[in-house]
């Protein structure tokens, strides 16, 4: 079997290039931009998966931080809805960029930092679709490596980039560990709340995440959210070698399976997914020992259109009002 030839970074960019330039007049303003949405939604669910407290951690000695990616990655959006404006508002010559990744300063939270991305996103949203399709396309300026493009071709460009950094990020994700930090947290602090943000769903069997988050609650006098997100298939496939199978039928069932769990319920259930206990095996249905959490709070990681269906059915079915951000909070009824 012959091996399969890795990518140098010159092909890459050749690469690039080539379909950023056959790609850029074949598609309207509206579908650049519409890729570019789709990327960044892929970027915002990826970061989703970093715990807040391990935003700041880098995997290793001299790796970035998934802090450092999200300022740049605001640091480009900024820079995009910037030249963008000033080519089609006002016809000017932007800058070249210099495209390098710093580490975040102290000050700088995720939540500014996400807020401060989406909202130059939708400001280039805003300045493309008003915009002429073929508005000085005669106006060009440079990426240092990937060379000299027009605002259509930096649209492609910045999609390319975005998922680029999303996969970054999903890294970062996979040699991050949700809950021990969390458990160091709640010996130190009295009144905080712990949330997961995320724990993957893939990674781990719904008893044991009910099982996490009952000990965690323990540990923090009922501080602790459990946080729960799907993921993605390059990560679970990938890294936990589970088939990333119907995400939103195994996201139902993980959050009925912990529900009963943490009431004290006996286990047995009988989903799509999962049959407790295991049919035609010496599975026996059992009860936690742990103390029951009759309102554990759950947090859903959604961020697309069936997802947030999702999470408001379930929301719905709590008879509790929800809110949708980066996550949707899932609660039981009082």
């Amino acid at each position: 079997m012959a091996q399969e030839r890795q990518e140098t970074r010159e092909q890459e960019v050749a690469r690039v290039r080539s379909y950023v330039a056959s790609q850029a007049l074949r598609r309207t303003p509206a579908q650049l931009v519409e890729t570019l949405q789709d990327a960044h939604q892929q970027f915002l669910t990826a970061v989703a998966t970093v715990p807040d407290a391990l935003s700041r951690t880098t995997p290793s000695e001299g790796e970035w931080s998934a802090l450092d990616v999200l300022l740049h990655m605001r640091t480009m959006a900024a820079f995009d809805a910037s030249a963008i404006a000033e080519v089609l508002e006002r016809g000017e010559q932007p800058p070249d960029i210099q495209d390098a990744i710093v580490p975040a300063p102290q000050e700088m939270t995720r939540s500014d930092l996400l807020a401060d991305l989406e909202r130059f996103r939708q400001q280039l949203r805003a300045v493309v679709l008003q915009a002429g399709p073929n508005a000085h396309l005669d106006i060009i300026w440079s990426h240092p490596e990937f060379g000299a493009m027009n605002w259509r071709e930096w649209l492609l460009f910045a999609r390319v980039h975005t998922l680029d950094h999303a996969r970054q990020i999903q890294a970062i994700a996979t040699a991050l560990v949700a809950v021990t930090p969390l458990a160091y947290l709640a010996a130190k602090t009295s009144r905080i709340h712990l949330g997961t943000g995320i724990m993957q769903i893939g990674a781990r069997t719904p008893a044991m995440i009910a099982m996490t988050a009952m000990t965690m609650s323990a540990l923090s006098q009922n501080r602790f959210v459990l946080g729960l997100g799907g993921s993605g298939p390059q990560v679970i496939e990938g890294w936990h070698g589970v088939p990333f199978a119907r995400p939103l039928q195994r996201t139902r069932e993980v959050i009925d399976i912990v529900r009963m769990i943490a009431r004290g319920e006996r286990l047995t259930y009988t989903g799509e997914i999962y049959h407790l206990p295991l049919p035609g095996s010496e599975g026996k249905a059992l009860v936690s020992f742990a103390q029951p959490r009759q309102n554990l709070p759950i947090y859903l990681a959604t961020l697309g259109p069936k997802n947030l269906e999702l999470t408001g059915e379930l929301a719905e079915s709590a008879r509790r009002r929800w809110y949708v951000s980066a996550c949707a909070p899932i609660k039981e009824p009082e």
